[in-house]
């Protein structure tokens, strides 16, 4: 029910929202409870549904390799599954890894290189780029003392609630019965998550050196020894001071990025206001600099205010005073390199949020504008010279009309998008789809990390052995009714989709939900029209094919030699404009690159062992020889042909070389012309005579002795066949010899004149099949 129904029909209303509209994908690598390495795709753009700009889940990939070549090729062979044109994907919002973001061979190069998305726009995720700001600026500034102060608080405690029983009754002591809060746990990998853990430590500042005073006696412990000495120290309390003040601006503006409901074109200010503030810190006021174009080195006050909880606290703890400059220079230095850093890492972010700023109501509707930010804008997604010039002429006569909402930018443009004149035309369609598609470029990889953390949740320690394809499938069904608004007991599923409940069509499908799949609920007749036993069976012979015929399988022999095969139906015009990709789940198989064979990449275990036929490339032959074929070559190949966004899966099946030299006939051919003969006879024999209303109980005995009938006699091959459904335990020992006694002939005409047997026909017959 969730892989087979819900799921798709899930999935199917998210791309069907998503329509021919350009969107952007955030893309992020994860690992789950079983160590399967994951590729969480979320997509981000304008919902016509919504009126507004989402971000949802697409699903989750499974990596095989983590170089960019093989993320890149997960991305756009998934993005085709899901029935969605690559050449619409605007942009893409990572983390700062050197693997998505590289400029030599990073994902987002080889999308654009060697997938033909040339104005693939790279966002790099806001709040990775400040925590690593953070973390750079404290190296070499801020004492590594701090840190481990810090760290060091929450191991005592994490361990034993013998020692987090003994603080509290001191904490209560002090504090009139107060509980003391908890002190949190700093991320190894997240330099930031030191802020709340400073909160809590300066607020119990008295109490904690109190315990460790009693308990460094108490338990001779060193520990409790160093961590007293530490915090009798005043220069730590004074440093925590300052990094609670500075690091709480940081997360201020990190919370603006992640939120879910937040005005892109508000989180420029955010992002702006946050360098001009670190800055002014340090900054001589009457200095001259644009801090987000330069270092600030130069222009330091010869006495940087700090902030006033430094200055008070300082002023109280009366300290030496070459402690006091020490600590002043530190906190200095980190100011003057967390600006620095912010400024180097930010300025492609700065531009995107630029362009977003362009299209907020008051910058749209004012009449003196220049039109080169918005030609800019449009070079820059890749429109055309003509669009060029309809989106400026478009930009510069907006403010002509009158609109009604021009208090929330996603609503303004929401109604310029479905705006009609008196001839039914759209006069700013270009400058509509511009806007949206500029406000649907990612800010920060938020909702990947959300996506992750429903991951954890669904794939627990108890249910560790869950498959991909039922991950997805319960995450497309939880996202799906977010998007929509409702619980689940809420939503109101179609007729078509629920009448696929229970049927044999909605469980047959292994692989994971895509819109690709066939539309089982076409096929699914309404309930109060009778199914005649030619239509069941012609609708289980399509699935047959569709299912079990049409993807390809191909048996090899270890040592031996086979082609793949793999072809274009399109007339190729030139050789230069034919690339095409074989991979191995997603091992680097062999490339043909602007009509040349490629080996770059290659996985080692298929070196000089796959090749192709250049002579075919422009009659749109494309297949693979695979030479000295060994045990691991068996499974799924995939040839994806770049031009025509077509995927053909081919999969493979090893075997021991036979011993004798003569090969047997496969039997699939023989059993598919006698099944058709059979299904035929049926139909022809049911369209005969017509339906009872009388149940009668032997119908199923009858037409299990007819199956074993032509098991023994009519169709020898179908003897090693599973035998599934309702002819699954075959007859019984009393009725098998009556069974086989009787003539065949007679066995269908009764069992077609039983009441309802057209229906335990058809359908036994084609799982027999």
């Amino acid at each position: 029910m969730i892989n087979g129904v819900l799921a798709p029909y899930f999935l199917k209303k998210l791309v069907a929202d998503v329509g021919d509209q350009r969107f952007s994908l955030l893309l992020d690598e994860s690992t789950d409870i079983s160590v399967s390495k994951y590729l969480g795709v979320v997509i981000r753009y304008f919902s016509d549904t919504k009126q507004t700009v989402v971000s949802t889940f697409l699903g989750l990939v499974e990596l095989e390799g983590g170089d960019a070549r093989s993320i890149a090729c997960a991305v756009v062979g998934f993005l085709v599954k899901c029935g969605l044109k690559k050449e619409k994907l605007l942009g893409i919002g990572t983390d700062n890894a050197s693997v998505m973001t590289g400029i030599n061979n990073g994902v987002h190069k080889v999308l654009k290189e060697e997938y033909g998305l040339k104005d693939l726009v790279l966002i790099r995720c806001v709040c990775h780029s400040l925590q690593l700001a953070v973390s750079h600026a404290s190296n070499d500034t801020i004492p590594r003392s701090v840190e481990y102060l810090v760290r060091e608080t929450y191991n005592w405690f994490s361990v034993s609630p013998k020692r987090r029983e003994a603080y509290k009754a001191i904490y209560e002591t002090i504090n009139c019965g107060e509980k003391p809060l908890q002190i949190t746990k700093v991320c190894a990998t997240r330099w930031l998550s030191i802020e709340p853990a400073v909160s809590r430590i300066l607020d119990q500042w008295e109490e904690l050196r109190l315990h460790f005073s009693v308990t460094k006696s108490s338990e001779h412990c060193y520990m409790a020894e160093v961590l007293y000495s530490m915090y009798s120290d005043p220069q730590n309390i004074l440093y925590l001071t300052f990094l609670k003040s500075v690091l709480g601006e940081v997360q201020l503006a990190i919370k603006a990025f992640e939120g879910e409901q937040v005005d892109p074109l508000k989180l420029l200010d955010s992002l702006v206001s946050l360098i001009k503030s670190v800055s002014s810190r340090v900054l001589n006021p009457l200095a001259k600099i644009d801090v987000l174009k330069g270092p600030i080195d130069g222009y330091i006050s010869p006495k940087p205010y700090l902030g006033y909880l430094f200055e008070s606290k300082a002023a109280e703890l009366h300290l030496v005073p070459e402690d006091e400059i020490n600590v002043r220079k530190r906190c200095v230095a980190f100011t003057i390199s967390l600006t620095n850093e912010l400024r180097v890492r930010l300025p492609d972010n700065i531009e995107a949020l630029q362009y977003m700023s362009v299209f907020n109501v008051e910058e749209t509707l004012t009449h003196n504008k220049s039109p080169g930010e918005i030609e800019k804008i449009a070079k820059l997604l890749g429109y055309s010279p003509a669009d060029i010039d309809k989106i400026v002429q478009q930009w510069r006569a907006i403010h002509l009309s009158k609109w009604n909402e021009t208090k929330n930018t996603m609503s303004f443009w929401s109604e310029i998008r479905k705006f009609r004149d008196a001839a039914d035309i759209n006069p700013f369609q270009e400058l509509a789809m511009a806007a949206v598609s500029v406000l649907s470029l990612p800010h920060s990889n938020a909702e990947v990390e959300r996506v992750f953390s429903q991951m954890s949740v669904v794939k627990s320690k108890l249910r560790n052995r869950m498959s991909l394809q039922t991950l997805n499938s319960i995450l497309y069904i939880r996202y799906g009714l977010k998007l929509s608004g409702e619980a689940c007991y809420e939503h109101q599923l179609p007729d078509n989709v629920l009448r696929l409940f229970g049927t044999s069509a909605a469980y047959s499908f292994k692989s994971a939900p895509s819109v690709a799949e066939p539309a089982i609920e076409s096929l699914v007749q309404n309930d109060d029209e009778p199914l005649f036993l030619s239509q069941i069976i012609f609708f289980h012979l399509t699935v047959f094919c569709t299912i079990q015929v049409c993807p390809e399988t191909i048996v090899g022999f270890i040592g031996g030699s086979i082609v793949i095969p793999c072809s274009s139906e399109e007339h190729q015009p030139s050789i230069q404009d034919i690339t095409v990709r074989w991979r191995q789940n997603s091992l680097n198989v062999y490339d043909i690159i602007k009509g040349t064979g490629s080996v770059e990449g290659q996985d080692p275990a298929f070196k000089n062992r796959a090749e192709t036929f250049p002579k075919e490339y422009l009659n749109g032959n494309f297949s693979l020889k695979l030479n000295s074929i060994r045990n691991t070559d068996g499974g799924e190949y995939t040839c994806y042909i770049i031009e025509e966004s077509i995927m053909r899966d081919v999969h493979l099946i090893v075997k021991e070389k036979p011993v004798s030299e003569g090969t047997k006939p496969q039997p699939e051919m023989t059993v598919i012309i006698i099944s058709i003969l059979c299904i035929g006879f049926f139909s022809l024999a049911v369209s005969t005579f017509s339906m009872h209303d009388q149940h009668e109980p032997h119908i199923v005995s009858k037409f299990q002795f007819l199956i074993k009938y032509c098991n023994d006699v009519c169709v020898p091959e179908l003897r090693h066949r599973t035998f599934y459904g309702i002819a699954c335990d075959g007859p019984k020992p009393e009725q098998k010899k009556e069974g086989l006694e009787k003539d065949a002939f007679t066995l269908i005409v009764s069992l077609v004149l039983d009441t309802n047997g057209y229906l335990l026909a058809g359908s036994a017959l084609w799982v027999r099949i």
